[in-house]
Order: structure tokens, then sequence, then C-alpha cells
């Protein structure tokens, strides 16, 4: 994946962050991009025990989910996760689905955990 560099240079910028992200389509034409490497949570984690993760990546959740597959079913662990239950209320149901297929209860936070209507998701078995 790759970003525009030119994010990082600007105030506040997303320079810690990863991924092309939807609020910066318009930059997608931008000729300097910064290339970075993409892993799997599984990959990441390998024999190691995840206790808690929290999963904020810009509407790429259930995709960040998908590759955490082994590790959600062997650790079993605490999952936050950032969604938009109004404004991305298709997108904020199918993560509510994906949770209740991997047989986890999830509680919406009612604080805004960034822009908009962003809500946190704490997620248990």
């Amino acid at each position: 994946s790759n970003y525009a560099a030119t994010l990082d240079d600007r105030p506040g910028s997303i320079g810690t962050q990863t991924g092309t992200i939807q609020l910066y389509d318009h930059l997608k034409a931008v000729k300097q991009r910064r290339v970075f490497p993409v892993y799997k949570i599984d990959t990441l984690v390998g024999d190691n025990r995840l206790a808690f993760a929290h999963i904020d990546v810009e509407g790429g959740e259930i995709e960040a989910l998908q590759g955490a597959d082994k590790t959600i079913a062997r650790d079993r662990p605490v999952i936050t996760l950032e969604t938009f239950p109004k404004s991305n209320t298709t997108k904020h149901r199918l993560l509510l689905e994906h949770m209740e297929r991997l047989e986890y209860e999830c509680t919406l936070l009612d604080e805004v955990c960034g822009w908009g209507d962003c809500r946190n998701l704490i997620c248990t078995t």
C-alpha cells in the first residue's frame, strides 16, 4: 500500500497512519508516494499471545480482522474497533455481523473517538 508523501508535511499530518484514506482520495494523483509493506495481524503476532487489539484502520477494520483469523481463534483477545454507526451504517452493520460470526459481543461506547459520529466498539467473548 502507499499514500501521498505530501500528507506528512501538513500540520497534524497522518504521518503515523498508513494506507490510502478515503478522505484523501483527491491525493491519489500525487506523483510522490511512499511505499510500505503491509502485514497480516497473524504474521505480526506469530506465536506470541494477543490479549488486546485496538483496530483503527480508516474503514479497513473487517479486512484487518480477516488477516487476524488464526490469532483471534487461538487467543480470543479483547478487541476495540472504530466505527461510524450513523454516517456509514452499512459498514457498521457488516462489522457487527463479522464480530458476531467470530462469537464476540460488542458494546458501542457513547463517546466521540475522532470526528463526526466516530465511536469505538468494545468486543469480548
